[in-house]
């Protein structure tokens, strides 16, 4: 499956032929560059929580500001994303790839592991979500997971993809986090959604009911695995 983790974002795409090489993408612009009070404007800058910086990983690592001048994304037409994608995008005013976007979606779209690393507010939930929902809209079968390490983190995300969908989407989602009611997760799940977004321990709390199967997921996302790791989720992630 390919994986994408935001701080850890890894994006992973499944199947046995799975390229094995992974891009590690570092942003290295300056936190001052983003305005943490400012809503998500034509800039494409979401506001997500809080998240520590990645220490420097492997060196020579190519960072997102080059590969994003390498690649030299102005915007999301040249991508070949699917039509109700791209007016998704423009209805929320997402006009311009930030540079994490431009340098991980290129490469997640081919179907290649992503590990990537970047700062709150500069667009990463775009950065896996694009790919995620074109592989979606794009193939009939497969289904999509997210594991967040925060109830509110997992509510903001899920809330982006049905955005991205679109009201007129035939594809559903589920929400699985705890505190929230079991019967309305259960009858999420009974909708056969393609989109799960939720907590590691709620989402394993049904994959040992048996409520939720992932047998035909095909790509996983882990965001901010560092925080969920930090908060002892490892054994959940690894029953996942």
């Amino acid at each position: 499956m390919p994986w994408m983790t935001e701080l850890l974002a890894c994006l992973h795409h499944g199947g046995a032929a799975a390229d094995a090489r992974m891009y590690f993408l570092k942003d290295e612009l300056p936190m001052e560059n983003f305005d943490m009070n400012e809503e998500m404007t034509n800039d494409n800058n979401e506001m997500m929580n809080d998240t520590p910086d990645m220490p420097a990983a492997a060196p020579k690592a190519p960072s997102v500001a080059s590969a994003a001048a390498n690649g030299g994304l102005e915007n999301f037409d040249s991508l070949g994303l699917p039509t109700a994608l791209l007016e998704s995008l423009k209805a929320i005013n997402f006009n311009t790839p930030t540079p994490i976007q431009a340098a991980a979606i290129p490469p997640a779209l081919e179907g290649r592991d992503i590990l990537g690393s970047a700062q709150t507010g500069t667009g990463k939930t775009g950065a896996f979500g694009i790919p995620m929902i074109t592989r979606l809209m794009t193939n009939p079968r497969g289904t999509a997971l997210v594991m967040l390490p925060t109830r509110e983190l997992a509510v903001q995300v899920v809330e982006m993809m049905e955005k991205l969908l679109g009201k007129r989407s035939p594809i559903k989602s589920a929400l699985l986090i705890g505190g929230e009611s079991m019967p309305k997760q259960l009858q999420q799940l009974r909708m056969r959604p393609r989109v799960i977004v939720g907590t590691p321990g709620r989402i394993n709390d049904h994959l040992e009911r048996g409520s939720l199967m992932l047998h035909d997921a095909n790509f996983l996302v882990l965001d901010e695995t560092d925080r969920m790791l930090d908060m002892g989720f490892g054994i959940q992630i690894d029953k996942v």
